[in-house]
Order: structure tokens, then C-alpha cells, then sequence
């Protein structure tokens, strides 16, 4: 049976430390979320928004995330994942995913004794793709499942997979690119509408790390992808 997105819940899943873990183990669920407290408008229309450039460092984590990011699912996959030039700034607020319905992949990064939140935005089309090709669904399969509007067990869970694969890749950018021993862990995904920011455990006027890309699976068409980093300490320079 088929759940619409807007019925799902979602719980918090345990450590990626074992990233190969199964995720029927991790009772994990997908949900779409419109929490009302969320304004609709997109960020470049919220008054008073301010960004400013990276640092170095905070523009190669953020590089080095996608990258990692790619090269992961490209792997598991056996499809092509490509990323193109990053644009990285310091925002202040949450950005939102534009035009259609997106899911958020939540991480948690574990730092110095504190959990910061972050994550990953992308089409829903994109996300079913990259689930079905965990679930070796062939490619004339998957070009009808991109037009879902609901998803089965089975691609809620391949879905959740992907998102173990989003917080594996950001320890491993953290870890071997940026020499920081944190520990990053999956904390499920959303279900986002069109111009609405993701929820995120974070205070409006903090200041937030956030990458943009174009990104193409496959042969499919090209799609805008969103990353969210908080700031971290032992980060910036």
C-alpha cells in the first residue's frame, strides 16, 4: 500500500558508526512536514536576510560533502552522480527548495560535546530515483516512479538508505578532508513543499554554512541541489 508523503512520521534513527546497518533495524520513517510556523516565501523574499562569503575552509567542507556525497552513491549505485561548480555563502536564515516537493535528508554532527543539525535538499524525484536504484529497479521502471506522488515500504526504506549515505559522506569530509573527529548521525528525513524551509533544529539568525549545486543522476535532467552545514567549531579560518 502506497503512503502520500503529507501521512508520514519520522523518528529519530541511531549512530551512522555502522553505516551498513539495515535500516528495517532503525525504525526510521519518511514524512512530509508543512509545519505552520515555517513562512512559504521563498528566502531571497524574507526582509532582513543577510549572508556573506565562506572561509576557505567552510567552502571546502561543503565541496568536499557533495563530492563525497556523489562519489558514494555513484558507487552503490552503479549510476553516474555528477556535481558541478559549488556556490558556498554564510546565511543567517534557512534557504528553501524551489517549485516542487523535496526531501530533506537530516543529519546530526556531534562536535565537542554539543549536536549540531544540517542537511541535504533535493528534488523528490531524485530521491525516488536514487532509492530505486538502491532497490536495482531498472531505468525504464524508474523514469514512470519519478512521477510518484506516494511511496511504498520498500522505497521509504531505500530512501532512509540514501540518507545513512548523506551522513556517512559528511563524517568522511569532516574526518579526512577537514581533520575533524566528529561524529555525524542520520536523523531521518522530511518530506518538503514547494518554497517551504526545511525544519531543522536551529536559530533563526545563526549563522548557517549553505552550498548550492546543479547535479544530474544518470541520464536524467539536471537539478538544483541545497546543502546545510552549521557553523562548526575548529571550522573557520
Amino acid at each position: 500500500m502506497g503512503h502520500n508523503l503529507s501521512e508520514l512520521k519520522g523518528l529519530d534513527p541511531p549512530s551512522l558508526r555502522n553505516p551498513a546497518k539495515p535500516l528495517e533495524d532503525q525504525q526510521t520513517l519518511v514524512h512530509l512536514d508543512t509545519p505552520q510556523r515555517h513562512s512559504r516565501r521563498p528566502l531571497a523574499h524574507q526582509p532582513g536576510t543577510l549572508s556573506a562569503r565562506c572561509s576557505p575552509a567552510e567552502t571546502q567542507l561543503l565541496e568536499e560533502v557533495f563530492f563525497r556525497i556523489s562519489a558514494d552513491i555513484s558507487m552503490v549505485t552503479d549510476r553516474r552522480v555528477t556535481i558541478g561548480k559549488v556556490d558556498s555563502e554564510r546565511t543567517f536564515a534557512r534557504p528553501a527548495g524551489r517549485d516542487s516537493i523535496h526531501i530533506s535528508f537530516r543529519m546530526g554532527i556531534e562536535a565537542v560535546g554539543r549536536r549540531y543539525h544540517g542537511c541535504l535538499v533535493m528534488p523528490l524525484p531524485e530521491a525516488i530515483s536514487l532509492a530505486s536504484y538502491l532497490m536495482m529497479i531498472s531505468d525504464e521502471q524508474i523514469r514512470e516512479r519519478r512521477e510518484l506522488k506516494t511511496i511504498d515500504e520498500t522505497t521509504r526504506d531505500a530512501i532512509l538508505e540514501v540518507c545513512n549515505f548523506v551522513g556517512g559522506a559528511t563524517e568522511s569530509a569532516l574526518r579526512e578532508s577537514m581533520g575533524l573527529a566528529y561524529r555525524v548521525y542520520a536523523e531521518g528525513c522530511q518530506g518538503v513543499r514547494p518554497d517551504v524551509r526545511p525544519a531543522l533544529n536551529y536559530r533563526e539568525g545563526a549563522a548557517l554554512l549553505v552550498g548550492r549545486t546543479r547535479a544530474s543522476i544518470h541520464d536524467f535532467s539536471g537539478f538544483n541541489l541545497l546543502l546545510m552545514i552549521p557553523e562548526l567549531p575548529g571550522l573557520r579560518s
